[in-house]
């Protein structure tokens, strides 16, 4: 489960019945409230979290537990601080992983504008760093991704 601190009021994104978080900035992008929920893989849980900065705000599906060892599709849908949808072919995503290696890729562009999907493998249980880079001022998104443990009921 993702442990990030809800900032719902803050970032006037409330209604979405999603949590909300925000990645350290002061002025945050929002997110259109007709924006549908990111698309996950048919039939695997997931949770939708928000993150922000000045220039940019995004929604990430990620899968409810993250297994070490195995793939997993991740699905991120991007909005500039305007609410349009961001379209572009470099949106660079990199993983940090408990040891310190760091991998990067390009998130694919879906069919849906500003919807990018990727698959990531997580090789190691711990508390990964998932680090989003639109390119769009100096924006940089962080999102803590707990590999290996199970989600609390």
């Amino acid at each position: 489960m993702l442990a990030l601190t809800p900032l719902h009021h803050a970032l006037g994104l409330d209604g979405f019945g999603v949590p909300h978080h925000h990645a350290a900035a002061t002025t945050a992008a929002t997110v259109p409230a007709t924006a549908p929920a990111a698309t996950p893989v048919p039939g695997e849980p997931t949770e939708q979290l928000i993150v922000s900065d000045a220039w940019v705000a995004l929604r990430i599906a990620v899968p409810l537990t993250l297994e070490p060892g195995a793939s997993h599709d991740l699905t991120i849908e991007v909005w500039d601080a305007d609410g349009r949808p961001l379209d572009t072919t470099d949106l660079v995503v990199t993983f940090a992983g408990p040891g310190g290696a760091v991998i990067g890729q390009a998130a694919a562009p879906a069919r849906e504008r500003g919807v990018y999907r990727l698959r990531a493998r997580f090789d190691d249980p711990g508390t990964w760093t998932m680090r989003v880079f639109p390119p769009l001022g100096d924006s940089m998104l962080q999102i803590p991704l707990e590999v290996g443990t199970r989600p609390q009921s």
